[in-house]
Parts: C-alpha cells; sequence; structure tokens
C-alpha cells in the first residue's frame, strides 16, 4: 500500500518524460550489484532506492559519485553536498505519536505493535515513538505487546496472531 502511490507518482512524471520505469526489488547487496551493473551498461538512468540499509550505503554512494540521478527513501543518511542525490523520508516518529494518542484518547491502554524491520529508519522511529508516547502517558510498554516484524504481510499475520494469542491480548 505504501508503495503504490509513490510507483504511479513516478510513473507517471517518468511518462511525462518519455522515460519508461522499471519495478525490481532488492533484497540484498548481490541485487545492488545488479543495479550497479546495469547503470554500466546504460540500461538504466536512475533508481530510487527505498529502505536501505547502512551496509549498502557504499555501493549507492559509489554510484551517486558517478553522477548517476539517485533518490533514497526511509533513509538514516542525510542529505551530504558531497553526494548529490535526492533524500525523502517519512515522519515516521511523529506518525506513530498520532497513532498511539489517538488509540489513548479512545480509551485504550494495552496497545500492541507490529514493528518493520529495526534495520530501518522507518520502523526505528515508529517504535520509538511507539514507546516514548506510552511512558509520557504513564504507560510502561510491554515488551509482549511489542512483535519484531519485517514489514511483510507475513510478518504482520504471524504478529497479530502471536499478540491475540497471549493471556491479555492487547484492545489496539
Amino acid at each position: 500500500p505504501f508503495f503504490s502511490p509513490i510507483v504511479n507518482a513516478v510513473s507517471d512524471q517518468a511518462n511525462k518524460m518519455d522515460y519508461y520505469v522499471l519495478v525490481s526489488i532488492s533484497y540484498s547487496k548481490n541485487d545492488l550489484k545488479r543495479f550497479q551493473n546495469m547503470f554500466h551498461q546504460k540500461m538504466i538512468d536512475g533508481a530510487i532506492f527505498v529502505g536501505t540499509q547502512e551496509a549498502e550505503y557504499e555501493l549507492i554512494f559509489n554510484l551517486i559519485e558517478q553522477k548517476h540521478k539517485i533518490a533514497m527513501i526511509d533513509t538514516s543518511e542525510v542529505y551530504d553536498t558531497d553526494r548529490d542525490a535526492i533524500y525523502i523520508n517519512a515522519d515516521n516518529y511523529e506518525g506513530s505519536v498520532k497513532a498511539l494518542s489517538y488509540l489513548l484518547e479512545l480509551g485504550h491502554t494495552s496497545i500492541g505493535i507490529i514493528t518493520g524491520n529495526l534495520n530501518k529508519l522507518s520502523a526505528i522511529e515508529r517504535l520509538a515513538g511507539f514507546e516514548e508516547t506510552l511512558m509520557q502517558h504513564g504507560i510502561e510498554p510491554n515488551k509482549n505487546a511489542i512483535y519484531h516484524g519485517d514489514f511483510t504481510e507475513n510478518s504482520g499475520y504471524e504478529g497479530a496472531k502471536h499478540l491475540l494469542s497471549g493471556s491479555n491480548p492487547p484492545t489496539a
């Protein structure tokens, strides 16, 4: 759901400029090396990397230094004048605070969370917003109400099963 609007917007703008968009999911540093080869073979002109991890930055920064057009979404790397790329991050912390505050306003005090991959900035910030908002309301975060997922549908399903199977499942 999160990626569909991004892909649609990028595709629409690219098509208006007579470019074509290739959507490919990278799960490892080896996958990123394939993109590096595609740049070197002049098969692609630019890339948008979503949810990259620190171990992948060297390869991406190498592409930036070679003057390839790169955007990074959901990255802990911040803009650096030496690296001419586009950096886009949502305010995941504030989003988590707002969602949790809404549930607290409804009267929920036993609230669970299924995190994303905690190697990614978005998941780290969302969990921090969750825990800090609970503590600000005098509620100690319950470690049994936190399931460490990885942003996949399957981890969401397993997380929900885990949270709901306990003797005192969260109400939200």
